[in-house]
């Protein structure tokens, strides 16, 4: 989620995370019992509306924020007006009502700007924008504008959102396919960042892009931002940051089904949370990494590490996420037909969900309940089940849950021989997968049409539903197949690893014994003279020992040295990357001083024409002085002695491919070996870019070079 509506989130709720929170409350209502309907009351409904949601009281919430509305109508209050419609369009966009939420926001900003709060007018309509863009399917507005409307206010009552609002104007583009435009937002804004030494910022604004490339399918795009992203946490050392970017690292590869590289991403992200104890990110990072486990089907590994997370959301009494993670342990569970811990899991998730009234978990919980209650085979209770998930979901509408329950129904009235409304609820369940496509309960739906049209005779649909169901099961068990030798293959990883330790300590027990039967066989040696041949021969052989240990030390010290010279030509290299970046900032310096001069000798003229001969001898001698000064300016030959020093050898490779390159472009060559842009170089040649530009080109063909050959590539090869 964006800044602005992180911050309005946070505002609304993190704030009021505080201790002593019933008391307040109580004390909040005293006042209330005890106000007149003025102002004051409304105010004080306005801070109940949060303190009663924190605290888990979602419809107190929601009655508070009606009297206040109804009590600030009444009495023309704008400003509490505002805030209450904004901390019910919060509660609405944070119980996925995105349509009601839209409508609040809408209402509120019908009263803040009467009101001339235009500062939480941005939150508010930066809100709607990133519903539009993000959530809403049909009759969706566009997002754009609205994040314009807020880039207006913000450019004049508060320029800190404005990158932050940038980013999401960026984003919009790119939904709609600009991706140019939305190119050159996102840099424009990272310059922003950039510019300011803000890398944390900078970093948000690419993890940011980053996901909106992965929600398009652009995964590889996606991976190279994410990494970018890091790299600016990593120097800003924000661990948060960096848990977050390597968990969405994760969650790429797990869209690729790479599940290696996806699992080492998410324990990379949990190392990072374990070291700066960042509870949450971690609990949330162990339920995906379980995640991945299930997708290998791995349920076992899958179970330890969504119970990990499941006790540190106990800990945290975070009531949602411990009803989802709830759910998730009692599919594992299922998986492993553990029935009767399955009930008591999905049973207290369903009871978090009615307690924090969540129709969504509730409805999940009910749909695994009838899936559970199928399998033990009480199908009256597994349809009841499903009737209740099926109710909740006409106003929810969720295509992946109409399918499964669908699916469920159909299995219960064809174990009943309902044929008739077994072949409904089969078709529907098929028919929204398809829509969907989810291969597995493709597949499954498949295989009941062909089973229910077989027992009704209808042969033809049989044969047709079978022949799919076969097709499907192919690519299921082919798929199942990847997954198998992807969890040995893990297995094996992890098995070598634990062998590799087993094997160091015993080379390191073995090593430490060696060490003191060395030390019996001297004391033997010498306490046992007499022994002779024996004594000599154990001797000979200890010698043996110790010369093969001297010439494993002497392999390893030369390794050691192969690694120290390894790094003395890295630290070379880098040296040399140094001074290049040294040369570029001579040469910027240099244009930097001479565009000073020009600019002081314009003055000095200007000056001039205007004033009485008695300082035009004084104004002589300033212009005399600059003038001076450029003729004393041997800038090009300082920074051609400094840059042989460097690269000795690269003006003489260069000649011997072409003898009749000009200084000119010996200068340009001496730019591009150093890494300047043609911008840099336009501004030290006093150029243009395009100019710049011809001059390489001209450059590239006189060293002979192809239309596909990178010249600065081949120029930074040059010795």
């Amino acid at each position: 989620m964006h800044k602005v509506v992180l911050f309005s989130l946070c505002v609304f709720i993190l704030a009021h995370l505080t201790i002593g929170q019933n008391p307040e409350i109580d004390s909040l209502r005293k006042e209330l019992s005890q106000s007149q309907p003025n102002e004051l009351r409304v105010d004080i409904l306005r801070e109940l509306i949060a303190k009663t949601y924190i605290s888990g009281d979602t419809k107190g919430a929601f009655d508070y924020a009606d009297q206040a509305i109804e009590l600030g109508n009444r009495l023309g209050y704008d400003a509490g007006l505002a805030d209450a419609w904004f901390k019910k369009g919060l509660m609405y966009q944070r119980a996925e009502d995105y349509v009601n939420a839209i409508d609040c926001y809408k209402k509120d900003l019908e009263h803040r700007i009467p009101a001339k709060d235009f500062k939480g007018a941005i939150s508010t309509i930066n809100n709607i924008g990133t519903i539009q863009m993000y959530y809403i399917k049909d009759n969706r507005e566009n997002p754009r504008v609205y994040y314009l409307e807020a880039l207006k206010y913000a450019e004049q009552y508060d320029t800190t959102l404005i990158p932050s609002i940038l980013t999401n104007v960026a984003i919009s583009f790119h939904f709609e396919g600009d991706f140019d435009s939305a190119l050159v937002i996102a840099n424009e804004v990272l310059d922003i960042h950039l510019s300011k030494d803000d890398f944390n910022a900078a970093a948000s604004t690419l993890n940011v892009l980053a996901n909106n490339y992965r929600r398009q399918g652009e995964l590889e795009l996606a991976i190279d931002y994410y990494q970018q992203a890091f790299r600016f946490y990593d120097k800003s050392n924000y661990p948060t940051g960096q848990g977050i970017v390597k968990t969405n690292l994760g969650r790429v590869y797990l869209q690729m089904k790479d599940y290696p590289k996806a699992l080492f991403a998410y324990f990379e992200a949990k190392s990072i949370y374990d070291k700066h104890n960042l509870l949450m990110g971690k609990a949330n990072v162990s339920r995906r990494i379980a995640g991945v486990y299930e997708s290998i089907e791995d349920y076992t590994e899958a179970i330890n590490n969504c119970e990990e997370g499941l006790k540190i959301l106990r800990e945290l009494q975070l009531t949602k996420e411990v009803s989802i993670a709830l759910l998730q342990l009692g599919k594992f569970k299922m998986k492993l037909n553990a029935y009767d811990e399955t009930e008591v899991i999905l049973k207290e998730a369903m009871d978090l969900a009615l307690q924090i009234e969540n129709d969504f978990i509730l409805m999940e919980a009910y749909r695994y309940l009838g899936d559970l209650a199928f399998q033990k085979n009480a199908i009256k209770e597994a349809r009841k089940f499903f009737e209740l998930a099926e109710d909740l979901n006409i106003d929810l509408k969720s295509d992946r849950d109409l399918s499964l329950i669908a699916l469920g129904k159909a299995k219960i009235y064809l174990k009943v021989s309902e044929l008739r409304d077994a072949l409904a609820f089969a078709e529907l369940s098929y028919q929204t997968a398809k829509k969907i496509k989810d291969l597995n309960v493709l597949s499954e739906a498949s295989n009941l049409l062909a089973n229910i049209n077989s027992l009704l005779g209808n042969h033809q649909s049989a044969y047709t539903y079978q022949k799919e169901f076969k097709l499907l099961s192919d690519s299921i068990l082919n798929e199942k197949a990847i997954k198998t030798v992807t969890r040995m293959d893990l297995e094996r990883t992890f098995e070598l690893e634990k062998q590799e330790l087993e094997a160091k300590r015993q080379l390191e027990s073995i090593a430490y014994e060696q060490e003191i039967e060395q030390g019996k066989m001297i004391q033997y040696a010498l306490l046992g003279g007499a022994i002779g041949i024996v004594i000599i021969l154990i001797i000979l052989y200890r010698f043996y020992q110790l010369k093969q240990t001297a010439n494993k030390q002497l392999k390893e010290k030369n390794q050691h040295l192969k690694e120290l010279r390894e790094n003395e030509k890295l630290f070379s290299e880098e040296a040399l990357a140094a001074k290049d970046r040294e040369l570029a900032t001579l040469a910027m310096a240099s244009h930097e001083k001479n565009t000073l001069l020009n600019k002081l000798q314009e003055t000095v003229g200007h000056i001039e024409s205007q004033i009485d001969n008695q300082l035009k001898a004084d104004l002589k001698e300033i212009k005399k002085s600059i003038e001076t000064s450029h003729s004393l300016d041997k800038s090009w030959d300082s920074f051609l002695h400094r840059f042989e020093d460097v690269h000795p050898r690269f003006f003489h490779t260069l000649k011997k491919a072409n003898p009749n390159l000009t200084m000119d472009d010996l200068k340009l060559s001496a730019y591009l070996k150093i890494g300047m842009s043609n911008k840099e170089i336009a501004n030290v040649s006093h150029l243009t870019p395009g100019s710049v530009k011809t001059k390489v080109h001209r450059l590239k063909k006189k060293l002979n070079l192809g239309p596909l050959d990178n010249i600065r590539d081949i120029i930074m090869a040059e010795t």
